[in-house]
């Protein structure tokens, strides 16, 4: 195995252009915030590029339910799949899926043709621990899961506040940092992703957007061709698809939409190993067949 990534380059590039194509997946977009930065023309926010408290990170933040924020991207080369790296901070006191102090919701799109991610989110510190949320599935879930559920990290911005349900008053971490990939079947030279929040409050009223937004910190875009997929790589990512331990699935999930033939041929078989409904059941007919059933498909 090649350990050297530029090296591993080098040697791709002395290939013809069609193993290229198979083993080279271009990075076509990528941007990682520097303090003094402004969000680029490619970029439709109300956000602002900050520095967190900790000085640990600069981000687009401070994005709340006023506007979408959109992330255009042209003049992509051939390819069949989209893969899009984000890393989401979510910032305050997010309330995840309960009913009275929420659903505080966050959607995140490639225009109307893709739905990637519509789910809840909940700090944990804003609810004593006992929060919940419906991420890592969408809202078609229980919202069951509990806060910080698939968490990269807590408190890596600095965010703080004084809790006064602790004795002691304690300050506590406000922000949580999710590291999110998608792949999606795409062929077309140009996309758009939007992200919008959808925050609420007690009796359908709105929450206070300065004690609650998200931002956004490095993203990176890639593309590359549907391939086949190693035979033993597959096995281990379908078992992992099934394990019970929704991070370990939802992570399974979006590495087998890098060969979206493949799960396509196997949805059904994946469907019979187990009796039980699956969280990814309406995702994967969702993205795969943008909207129509797997099932419906197969008959035709």
């Amino acid at each position: 195995m090649c350990k050297n990534y530029f090296g591993c380059l080098l040697v791709a590039f002395s290939f013809a252009g069609s193993v290229l194509a198979e083993e080279v997946k271009p990075q076509v977009y990528q941007v990682d915030w520097k303090e003094g930065d402004t969000p680029g023309s490619e970029w439709v926010t109300k956000g602002k590029v900050m520095k967190s408290p900790n000085g640990a990170r600069t981000f687009l933040g401070g994005i709340t339910d006023e506007a979408v924020t959109s992330l255009h991207v042209k003049d992509l080369p051939e390819h069949e799949v989209l893969t899009l790296e984000v890393e989401l901070f979510v910032v305050g006191t997010w309330d995840g899926s309960n009913t009275t102090w929420g659903p505080d919701k966050l959607n995140i799109s490639l225009l109307d043709e893709y739905v990637l991610l519509n789910t809840t989110f909940s700090n944990c510190l804003a609810n004593n621990w006992t929060g919940s949320q419906h991420y890592p599935e969408d809202m078609t879930g229980r919202g069951k899961y509990n806060c910080f559920t698939g968490i990269s990290y807590i408190g890596e911005l600095g965010y703080r506040q004084q809790w006064a349900r602790y004795e002691p008053v304690q300050n506590v971490p406000i922000d949580s940092t999710y590291k999110l990939k998608f792949s999606v079947p795409h062929s077309a030279d140009s996309f758009t992703l939007n992200f919008q929040s959808d925050a609420n409050e007690q009796d359908g009223k709105a929450d206070d957007q300065k004690e609650q937004w998200y931002g956004i910190g490095k993203v990176t875009v890639s593309t590359h061709n549907d391939q086949a997929v190693d035979e033993k790589e597959w096995a281990k990512l379908r078992a992992n698809l099934l394990n019970g331990f929704i991070p370990i699935s939802n992570h399974a999930f979006w590495e087998m939409m890098r060969y979206p033939d493949r799960f396509r041929a196997d949805y059904q078989l994946l469907k019979t190993t187990s009796s039980t409904q699956r969280w990814w059941y309406p995702r994967a007919e969702r993205l795969l067949m943008k909207g129509e059933t797997l099932e419906t498909a197969k008959g035709e």
